[in-house]
């Protein structure tokens, strides 16, 4: 397996054309089945995280019941009170996946026509294995007859999981520049990856590829079993576009389909937000529209002294900003049951767009609004206490005949601030998000 090593480096010291410097190496196990494929693969491992493996308790939803008074069954065996808070479980796993720089390639492409036709495709190449190592719910009887669940790893999980076959939804988004009223002005595109067996043919001649390169129609037909071999060659796959607008510089590439862990929430008006956990890579080449076949397209995101251009090459990339996490804590206790977590927003300057909220000791609407839908009614005028400055808040209200305590988290997580400048502190060449 490959060990990616970072040279870790300040934003504010750095120049545009000097971003995104990473170093590969490889170990001798490894050398004779990498070296034919190519001089440099970066290995993303599998990620599942074991609060994917459940609900947070919440109403059932599509169950409405009415309130009544029982005469011999107890109240919590009521329809309505054993709808309101049900945890979901559900097994996860997550594949690995493992692909070389994003490229592009003059080849032969046949059009309806039936002749052929020369254009210029962008590709990548990966490989998947199942390393296993997946998580499962377990049930378990404790000493005084209590059931409750344990998280457990395992190879074999659950079928409806469906992690032994990878189904590919690969899309390339880039960011397109205008120049209006001597302003640059950029909008997104995005393509879905092209079914081109013929130059897929043609790319396993260009890229040296260790036997046959899957499209994603014939991948998604190959059974992964559980192989932890290091040096297990596993089953290698490309995705291709084609008419990607040469103006591109700045790409970014979705992979669904190597894991099957999911977030639900709901908005305002009752309607359930379905995300999917999703591996985004990014990339970007200095150059223009001309010769782009020989351009290099470096993995990462390009880094600037400017703390605006800084602000939009994250925001071209979606980069996360920093996290706002829920917690309940348990009465009298230390322990703490994590409720959610959500994006902040940043400015131009790269400040949360939430923490103001927080440091006046008020709970951000879009916190309010997670808090609602999972059936927590934070009262208004509820206040915030600040524990650790900028860090962490705490409160608590009545819940009827019950005190509830909660914990406010506010992290950074890719980026942080340091003076003037900002400053990457977390791999922004690949990450998981939910989309």
């Amino acid at each position: 397996m490959l060990n990616r090593i970072q040279i870790c480096v300040c934003l504010g010291l750095l120049p545009l054309t000097q971003a995104n410097l990473f170093a590969q190496a490889a170990d001798d196990a490894d050398i004779k089945r990498i070296t034919p494929v190519a001089r440099v693969l970066t290995v993303v491992p599998p990620a599942v995280e074991p609060y994917e493996t459940f609900s947070l308790p919440k109403p059932l939803v599509g169950i409405k019941s009415a309130t009544y008074d029982t005469n011999f069954t107890p109240k919590n065996e009521t329809l309505q009170e054993l709808t309101k808070g049900v945890i979901s479980r559900h097994d996860v796993g997550c594949l690995e996946f493992t692909y070389k720089p994003l490229r592009m390639l003059m080849v032969d492409v046949p059009q309806p026509s039936g002749q052929m036709q020369r254009k210029v495709v962008t590709y990548l190449v990966y490989r998947v294995r199942n390393l296993g190592n997946h998580l499962t719910s377990e049930e378990v009887t404790d000493e005084f007859g209590y059931k409750n669940y344990k998280i457990v790893e395992a190879d074999k999980i659950s079928d409806e999981a469906n992690i032994e076959y990878f189904t590919p939804h690969i899309v390339l988004r880039g960011q397109v520049e205008e120049f209006k009223n001597r302003q640059s002005i950029y909008y997104e595109k995005e393509y879905l990856e092209t079914y081109l067996p013929y130059v897929v043919k043609q790319i396993e001649q260009a890229d040296r590829t260790p036997g046959k390169l899957h499209t994603w129609n014939s991948i998604s037909k190959v059974k992964l079993d559980v192989n932890k071999d290091k040096n297990a060659l596993g089953v290698w796959g490309v995705a291709v576009w084609q008419d990607v607008d040469p103006t591109i510089n700045y790409f970014s590439v979705d992979v669904q389909g190597l894991t099957n862990a999911y977030r639900l929430s709901e908005n305002a008006d009752g309607t359930t937000v379905f995300r999917q956990k999703t591996l985004q890579l990014n990339f970007w080449r200095s150059g223009d529209d001309k010769s782009i076949e020989k351009d290099t397209i470096v993995n990462g995101i390009p880094l600037s002294k400017s703390l605006f251009e800084q602000a939009n090459f994250c925001r071209f990339y979606r980069l996360p900003g920093p996290s706002i996490l829920a917690y309940e804590m348990e009465v009298g206790t230390d322990r703490s049951m994590k409720l959610f977590e959500i994006d902040a927003k940043f400015d131009d300057e790269f400040n949360s767009l939430l923490l103001g909220d927080l440091q006046k000791g008020q709970l951000p609407d879009p916190v309010r609004a997670d808090f609602v839908s999972l059936g927590i009614n934070v009262p208004a005028a509820v206040t915030l206490e600040n524990k650790i400055k900028d860090i962490r808040w705490e409160f608590q209200f009545q819940d009827g005949d019950r005190t509830r305590e909660f914990r406010i988290d506010h992290r950074d997580r890719y980026w942080v601030k340091r003076g003037k400048g900002v400053e990457i502190i977390k791999d922004v060449e690949n990450l998981w998000v939910y989309r």
